[in-house]
């Protein structure tokens, strides 16, 4: 299927494009130290979206997770182990015996891994020639939990450790909770930025392809800290020419159309969304009502506010309230680009 933003729950190959991330700053030395940078293809995850695809959307910011050809690389100090991966069939080693993550079509390398503690954010780049993932190679809705439980089991288990640690030596400066496998990567996750949109500058634009082979192999699959290193110095050149360029305007998602979002309505809210005759938000379901056409809220059903000229009266006994249950709003998310996955708990690595 065609469409202008990629789904979740899928493999993709993707690159950074540092000179399209600081384009804006029209700054000839950022723009030099970009063209300098010799960014590399990776395969990642895409494991879900931070925000609804709209027409006007010049990116689609993503929680992405890189995949590993090897077991989790060890680091003692902070109590991480080399089984804290999970296996991508047709790879099937690990030390504990992990279940592989079983893939709705073939994977097509036998030697990859999921890693615990090993989350990017980055801006999928709008394709206006569509991005076309028919061929790509997913997970189910079920999987996908599997493998967000298992990382986060892992991620506990450093959790623990860590709090043991600084239990035994409450003075001693430990490592912290929020790293990656990139100690590079470390030195800027710490940074505060001076507001949202400024942290939002940082993270890459990137490029994906779903042709997975065609443009990796399994002998050529590059390790994961080399993309955290990337991303530090894309960050890095950001961060230098907006100390350069304060006056700068930081781009917007939807481009002029956000600048005019408080006056021409046009932003992420209600009215964007998809919704049923009923003025309930479905989340792009069709089935918002039950059999016999009566409107009911379900567990992702968000009524749209409607404007109301008299208050609303919340009776004092609600133990006599029954609120149908809408069966298809609890499914499975549906694959696309509006599919959102269960709430993420593993780490996030900026």
């Amino acid at each position: 299927m065609k469409r202008i933003c990629p789904g979740s729950l899928q493999y993709a190959i993707m690159r950074i494009d540092p000179v399209s991330t600081v384009a804006h700053f029209a700054d000839a030395d950022a723009l030099k130290d970009a063209q300098a940078l010799n960014t590399k293809k990776y395969l990642v995850y895409l494991d879900h979206a931070n925000d609804l695809p709209l027409p006007t959307s010049q990116w689609f910011e993503f929680q992405v997770s890189p995949i590993g050809t090897t077991l989790h690389p060890e680091d003692p100090a902070r109590g991480v182990t080399a089984n804290m991966a999970i296996p991508i069939s047709p790879n099937l080693h690990h030390p504990g015996g992990r279940a592989p993550v079983r893939t709705l079509t073939p994977f097509p390398f036998g030697n990859c891994y999921h890693w615990a503690e090993n989350m990017l954010t980055v801006r999928v780049r709008r394709n206006f020639d569509l991005y076309d993932d028919s061929a790509a190679v997913r997970v189910s809705a079920a999987e996908h939990v599997r493998i967000d439980e298992l990382l986060w089991s892992d991620s506990n288990r450093v959790d623990e450790y860590l709090e043991a640690k600084e239990t035994e030596a409450p003075h001693a400066r430990t490592v912290p909770l929020l790293a990656s496998p990139s100690s590079e990567h470390s030195r800027l996750s710490d940074r505060s930025y001076e507001n949202e949109e400024e942290e939002e500058e940082c993270f890459p634009l990137v490029d994906l392809w779903f042709d997975l082979d065609h443009h990796l192999s399994e002998d050529n699959i590059p390790d994961p800290s080399e993309l955290y290193k990337e991303c530090d110095m894309v960050k890095r050149i950001v961060r230098t020419a907006r100390a350069r360029h304060p006056e700068v305007r930081v781009p917007r998602r939807n481009g002029t159309l956000d600048e005019d979002s408080e006056s021409d309505g046009l932003s992420d809210t209600y009215e964007d969304y998809p919704c049923n005759g009923h003025g309930v938000y479905t989340n792009g379901s069709d089935h918002a009502g039950d059999d016999d056409g009566e409107s009911v809220l379900g567990d992702e059903d968000v009524p749209v506010p409607q404007a109301s000229s008299r208050p609303i009266s919340i009776p004092q006994d609600t133990s006599r309230l029954k609120l149908k249950r809408n069966h298809a709003a609890c499914s499975p998310p549906q694959e696309g680009p509006l599919s959102t996955s269960p709430p993420i708990r593993r780490r996030v690595h900026m």
